[in-house]
């Protein structure tokens, strides 16, 4: 493969390597660089820092070239300033490609069309609150004219699905009860929540045809109801998160709040459930939903007190590498839903793929070997993973962003500065 000022420009059994840096890939497979859909760029104490480069590094070190970032961090993405200040952000210091997913609050749906055609990867709505200028729909009213927003404008609507409601009345329930502790943070937030969140927009969809993504799946049931809405014609694509595929209620109860993400992780059966519908193609990506909460977030004693996420960044395609380990997924699929996937959906056609014209965003990877996770030698800042002492089969050697190496050896180089911004093109297919 030869590569040109960042682009794969030829692709051959005997090409020509007189006067040429040689990168030898022998023993190893070459995968297209991951694209992450679902990134935060928060650092530890749940707030945005100054810069992207904790995030970018995790990345690269997990097999990471392009970040789409959603926009609950500051600047919260809500506006086509805030949007215009984030793409400066980062292309002063991310490491990696990245694009931005913006959002839209009750009160903000002015501001959509704006950022839509500033270049954005999607417009993300909550049916929750969310404590954040990046506040929830609970007006089904106020829902309803979002999507019809979508549906004429054409934007991809990114959703948290969550009745909120429901939600209320578990709390209600819970503390009547006298819980409300972090062990019941499961049942708080279930997954008839889920469901019912699921349902209504995927009737809001149907109706304005809007195009719909719906974020972190955490169980088939809501799976299935995508892919039926699929097959009566919505335009819908679902995604999950690695910590759906790996972890389940008893990491719930052994780690408590640090396994904590909402929706939560569910049982074996789901667990399984869900590793079944990505290797069967009714899943359409993997998003990391990175959320690198510092411990003190994590020390609570309530349910309301601790900050839902975890870190999952560095090992984002490890993680994946060992479900091939298992016989779970092949290779050809793990780069369809890492990569060909996500460019399609999200309009990156300089992405997702290696072929020729594409950018040369490349992960070496190793899937015979295999490595104890130590949460205290990951490059994430936030020094705790909920993988920790896991042994993970399958590695990532070295990480190329255009043609630069961004990790190499099994460790990342910080290079703030190198990514730009990668602004929606075309959907094709998506």
């Amino acid at each position: 493969m030869r590569v040109r000022n960042g682009r794969i420009v030829e692709i051959g059994l005997s090409l020509d390597t007189a006067g040429e840096s040689i990168v030898d890939a022998d023993g190893l497979t070459v995968l297209p660089g991951a694209i992450d859909p679902h990134g935060h760029q928060w650092e530890p104490g749940f707030t945005s820092p100054a810069d992207f480069r904790d995030v970018t590094v995790s990345a690269a070190y997990g097999g990471v070239t392009t970040l789409l970032d959603h926009p609950l961090t500051p600047p919260v993405v809500l506006d086509r300033r805030a949007f215009s200040d984030k793409v400066a952000l980062g292309e002063r210091t991310s490491s990696i490609d990245f694009g931005l997913h913006g959002g839209v609050a009750p009160g903000t749906l002015d501001e959509v069309e704006g950022i839509w055609r500033a270049g954005a990867t999607g417009i993300k709505l909550f049916t929750c609150r969310t404590g954040t200028p990046l506040d929830g729909f609970e007006d089904p009213v106020a829902l309803a004219r979002a999507f019809e927003l979508f549906g004429a404008i054409g934007a991809l609507a990114l959703v948290h699905a969550e009745d909120a409601a429901t939600l209320d009345r578990t709390a209600a329930a819970l503390h009547a009860e006298g819980r409300g502790g972090v062990a019941d943070f499961a049942r708080w937030h279930s997954l008839a929540a889920e469901a019912t969140a699921t349902d209504r927009v995927l009737e809001l969809a149907v109706q304005s045809s809007a195009r719909l993504y719906l974020v972190h799946a955490s169980d088939p049931s809501i799976v299935d109801r995508v892919a039926a809405a699929r097959q009566r014609g919505l335009n819908a694509h679902v995604e999950t998160c690695p910590h759906y595929l790996h972890l389940a209620s008893a990491d719930l109860q052994s780690q408590g709040a640090r396994a904590m993400t909402a929706p939560p992780v569910r049982d074996v059966i789901a667990r399984d459930g869900l590793r079944r519908r990505l290797a069967d193609g009714v899943i359409d990506t993997v998003g990391s939903d990175h959320c690198t909460v510092a411990p003190a977030g994590k020390a609570g004693m309530t349910m309301e007190s601790v900050v839902a996420g975890v870190p999952g960044l560095d090992l984002f395609v490890p993680l994946l590498l060992d479900l091939v380990g298992d016989g779970v997924l092949d290779l050809p699929r793990l780069a369809e839903v890492t990569a060909a996937s996500p460019a399609r959906i999200f309009g990156l056609p300089s992405k997702g793929a290696i072929e020729v014209g594409r950018d040369a965003d490349l992960v070496l990877v190793d899937p015979a070997a295999s490595f104890v996770v130590d949460a205290s030698r990951l490059p994430s800042s936030v020094g705790w993973s909920p993988y920790d002492g896991r042994t993970l089969r399958g590695s990532v050697v070295g990480t190329w962003s255009r043609g630069e190496p961004v990790a190499r050896d099994g460790q990342p180089t910080e290079r703030a500065g190198h990514g730009r911004f990668v602004a929606r093109m075309e959907v094709h297919g998506g």
